[in-house]
């Protein structure tokens, strides 16, 4: 997979070696990510689907809440709510 990085400032935040992994398919449409720090998982939503998935790292992509009422972009307050 390959990474266009399209302004030099994106490096002072990522290596501009990394390497990039896809680590699930098949949503159709997402949107929405949202990394959970204190849980260590990444939220998204599969729109199509009605859905919002979740991932962490050595586990599959699980269902996080069906229906989602057709949930876009996620967010979360101060509280991680």
């Amino acid at each position: 997979m390959t990474l266009e990085i399209r302004d030099p400032r994106f490096t002072d935040l990522v290596d501009h070696a990394i390497e990039c992994e896809k680590v699930a398919s098949g949503f159709g449409f997402s949107e929405g990510p949202l990394w959970n720090a204190q849980e260590q998982c990444l939220l998204f939503s599969g729109i199509l689907c009605n859905r919002i998935h979740r991932w962490s790292a050595g586990a599959d992509v699980t269902i996080f809440r069906e229906p989602s009422h057709m949930a876009n972009g996620l967010a979360a307050d101060r509280q991680g709510d």
